[in-house]
């Protein structure tokens, strides 16, 4: 997701904004902003069951993206530690 609007161009600026969101995780209101999130992916989820073109197209896109940022949020320690990983391996620095 971080590649795919390239807004967020290097490596180092990826692992910044990855450590970010790691540490969003374990505050208390980001949780409930995550958990929000869960419910209007399960609410977008139920419509799209009963959805016709084209609110079904709308819907699937809705879903899509926060299925996007979810996933994000979820892996964002286990991408950040990947991408440490590749540029320490190319060149060994500190991020």
């Amino acid at each position: 997701m971080l590649n795919k609007y390239g807004l967020i161009k290097t490596d180092e600026a990826k692992v910044r904004f990855l450590a970010a969101v790691s540490r969003l995780k374990v505050n208390e209101d980001f949780q409930q902003f995550t958990a929000i999130l869960e419910e209007v992916q399960n609410v977008i989820d139920q419509r799209n069951r009963f959805a016709t073109s084209p609110n079904l197209e709308w819907g699937q896109g809705e879903a899509q993206l926060i299925d996007q940022i979810l996933k994000l949020i979820g892996g964002a320690e286990k991408e950040r530690d990947a991408i440490k990983k590749q540029v320490e391996q190319v060149t060994p620095r500190t991020l």
